[in-house]
């Protein structure tokens, strides 16, 4: 395993749609972190990006 590292991450969808905007996280190796909330707020979002599934529109993903 290894570190998760997001710094300043934004991501949107088009021109209309904001998902995430300026999230910085740090989750060290062997952390156990959740992410919850209501449905939309970018969760999936998060995760995909954490996975490298989707890049940031800006920020970085380390």
């Amino acid at each position: 395993m290894s570190s998760i590292r997001f710094d300043a991450v934004g991501k949107s969808f088009g021109n209309a749609v904001n998902v995430l905007e300026g999230i910085n996280l740090d989750v060290a190796d062997k952390e156990f972190l959740a992410i919850v909330g209501p449905s939309g707020c970018g969760k999936t979002t998060c995760l995909r990006l954490a996975a490298g599934f989707e890049f940031p529109t800006s920020g970085r993903v380390l």
